[in-house]
């Protein structure tokens, strides 16, 4: 996250394997948790979502820095990103709104 900052990146890409964003509890243990489309960062940080480090999410939030919490198993899903395409959970301040995905 600092070398993101230093560098003045737009955004953070999170690659998880086998996760396709944060969720209010563990996917793999839990069938009924249910994934975030959008949050913003406080929401995480007052939710105690698990994303990231903490330290290093506190700076990004601090840097206005989104986060793209996404599936790396998933081809052709970091361009898509990049191209503005969703298929994430978004964690930034200019989000709407939380909400869960409706998938």
């Amino acid at each position: 996250m600092q070398r993101a900052v230093e560098m003045g990146a737009d955004a953070l890409l999170g690659a998880e394997h086998g996760v396709d964003g944060v969720y209010d509890d563990d996917p793999r243990t839990d069938p009924g948790a249910r994934r975030y489309d959008r949050l913003t960062h406080q929401d995480v940080l007052d939710d105690d979502l698990r994303v990231m480090d903490r330290s290093a999410f506190v700076l990004a939030r601090d840097h206005g820095m989104p986060l793209h919490v996404f599936d790396i198993e998933r081809s052709g899903l970091t361009a898509a990103i990049c191209r503005g395409e969703h298929h994430c959970t978004v964690i930034g301040e200019d989000v709407e709104q939380s909400v869960y995905a409706r998938t």
